[in-house]
């Protein structure tokens, strides 16, 4: 197997040559050379940046269920004391569910792209656009968003494509 088809779980149809279609130069079309089986580039591409994304975020949120006093990223200088309770059992709580949280909502990502279950993407590319949204708002308190801000828009615009413009997966053993 391929290793885009390891990663996307996308199968790519190799083309073949017909006698009566030419080789393609340039500025032809390769609409002859399609089938169903071969991805989109799009859909490839989102597919990658969904598990790349939805697999970073798995880095800090790991970190805050078992360190959350580590910084890792640019900028949480700013964020963590806004976020940071005071009373410390509410602090190692807080930190650990936070953390719990966005791990299994990444996990739920991946399990959605892997499965090409569109619902789930289109959900999970709405609960994107919301944190999104949640931190933009967070940039007035001079929260310091901007890496995560960019993550969510990654993130709604890949689901966002799977979930409501990519050819719907064909049913198994069809």
């Amino acid at each position: 197997a391929e290793p885009l088809q390891e990663l996307t779980g996308i199968t790519r149809a190799t083309p073949s040559r017909s006698p009566s279609k030419p080789e393609l130069g340039r500025g032809s079309s390769a609409a002859h050379l399609s089938s169903p089986a071969t991805p989109a580039p799009m859909e490839a591409l989102a597919t990658i940046a969904a598990y790349a994304s939805s697999a970073f975020i798995l880095v800090p949120a790991g970190r805050d269920m078992l360190s959350h006093g580590t910084a890792l990223l640019p900028g949480e200088e700013n964020v963590r004391p806004l976020m940071t309770m005071t009373g410390a059992a509410a602090r190692e709580w807080m930190w650990g569910v936070w953390g719990l949280n966005h791990c299994l909502i990444s996990l739920l990502k991946i399990l959605a792209v892997r499965n090409g279950d569109r619902l789930m993407l289109k959900l999970l590319a709405a609960s994107a656009l919301a944190t999104a949204y949640y931190c933009a708002l967070g940039q007035g308190a001079h929260g310091d968003m901007e890496g995560f801000i960019a993550v969510c828009a990654v993130q709604v615009a890949s689901l966002g494509y799977l979930g409501f413009a990519a050819q719907a997966p064909k049913a198994k053993g069809s």
